[in-house]
């Protein structure tokens, strides 16, 4: 037996082998290896080489240790409803829709125990930020808990407040149904941009702050620099008030984009855009799709259609025109990650300037596909760290990490047509009244 960070005892197990340095099966790790704690979860794969050393990281994942010693007294404390539960919410619509863990059975929302804060987990692209999340999922001692992809939680929030005409005032309903499965909520990626996403958010967040839930969040910007330049922001500002009171903000300083780190330069991103680059394309569409029969789809969301000009085998040809030079938005892309496991896409041009527009649709693309772990070939004018002008460098950093990410051997394990099936509920590929349809 070897002795482990905070006096819990690891036993002797063979390391828990990963393809590429810089990705952690946290869960793998925790069951495999026997590190309960993320301290010495963490401690195990700097060891075993799974991830590389990093002081930043390692100060991060002191304020998780404290968090999961917290999360384990509050859930010892809590006590528990053996009744049945009100019959409005055998998991609330939005507990459905995202689940990741089934709660305990009968575990009630609201323990009448002290607030205990969250997490505000901030830094750059790349340093570590959804790692730390995912290490504080899996270690958690508690299965009431969600892990969600702010965006995809955002459109699940809009269809419900759409089904009941638009009115804030089912915000309570709905943070009550969350919270009745859910005492530990993490939102990843928090990069909202519209003052109205982000009013939603905030006075949700203060509904499940009153219930009890513990929320934990990654982001990009600090709380204070939430909407910087939005118009509107004033109405914000208690939100942010509110955040910086009821979560710990942890920045990780570290100077090191460990997803781009290792990245691949195999040909899933050709330059530049030319005919031969194209062709290249269409000839790897042939082979991904193996002999399969292709077809055009069209696919109809709230009345929006995008047109896929070859699919097969859960593969689709696409142009950059036709997803993002079009009024598409997240929605419309979850509905490609419900429905295809790899894109091809055509002509990436230059971004910015006149094609603001066009860089902040591929952004939320990009986002979705990285989300749903889909694959992504496609045809540029320009290497990913040249695409995009310097004006709107800082909004597309991320989106350049996760490019990289991408083509990692981690990634690519366990993506496109190897990724785990996606759940179809978190949006439907049609709205009310529509269906999509092939062409």
């Amino acid at each position: 037996m070897s002795p482990s960070l905070h006096g819990q005892t690891a036993p002797d197990t063979p390391p828990v082998q990963s393809v590429h340095v810089g990705q952690v099966d946290w869960p793998a790790l925790v069951t495999q290896g026997g590190y309960q704690q993320p301290a010495s979860a963490y401690a195990a794969a700097v060891a075993q080489g799974l991830l590389a050393a990093d002081p930043a990281q390692q100060q991060a994942v002191a304020a998780v240790q404290r968090l999961w010693e917290r999360l384990d007294e509050r859930v010892l404390a809590a006590p528990r409803q053996h009744g049945p539960r009100q019959a409005a919410a055998p998991g609330g619509w939005l507990g459905r829709l995202l689940s990741r863990r089934s709660p305990w059975p009968g575990e009630s929302a609201a323990p009448p125990v002290p607030a205990i804060k969250g997490l505000y987990l901030v830094g750059e692209v790349g340093r570590g930020k959804s790692m730390l999340m995912d290490l504080l999922f899996a270690t958690a001692r508690l299965r009431a808990k969600k892990r969600v992809h702010v965006h995809a939680f955002m459109q699940s929030l809009h269809q419900a407040l759409h089904a009941r005409q638009h009115s804030a005032a089912v915000l309570p309903g709905i943070a009550a149904d969350l919270a009745r499965d859910c005492r530990l909520l993490c939102f990843d990626e928090w990069q909202i941009t519209e003052i109205g996403d982000a009013m939603l958010l905030g006075r949700l967040l203060e509904q499940l702050w009153d219930l009890g839930v513990v929320v934990v969040i990654t982001s990009n910007t600090a709380p204070d620099a939430l909407l910087a330049h939005a118009p509107g922001r004033d109405s914000f500002l208690p939100y942010i008030q509110r955040i910086k009171e009821n979560m710990d903000v942890v920045l990780l300083r570290g100077t090191i984009d460990h997803r781009r780190r290792d990245a691949l330069v195999e040909q899933m991103w050709r330059t530049p855009d030319d005919a031969a680059a194209r062709l290249d394309l269409e000839q790897l569409f042939d082979q991904l799709t193996e002999g399969h029969e292709v077809h055009a789809e069209r696919l109809t969301v709230w009345g929006r259609q995008t047109v896929a000009e070859k699919t097969a085998s859960g593969v689709a040809l696409f142009t950059f025109a036709a997803l993002c030079e079009q009024p598409l938005g997240t929605a419309d892309y979850l509905a490609l990650a419900n429905r295809f496991h790899t894109i091809v896409l055509t002509g990436i041009p230059r971004l910015g300037g006149e094609r603001r527009d066009a860089l902040r649709r591929f952004i939320h693309l990009v986002d979705v596909l990285f989300e749903h772990h889909m694959r992504l070939y496609a045809s540029a004018a320009a290497e990913v760290e040249a695409l995009c002008d310097d004006r709107e460098a800082s909004a597309f950093a991320r989106t350049a990490s996760r490019l990289h990410a991408m083509r990692t051997p981690v990634y690519l394990a366990h993506s496109g047509p190897n990724r785990k099936s996606q759940s179809s509920s978190v949006l439907p590929v049609a709205g009310p009244g529509e269906e999509g349809s092939g062409s």
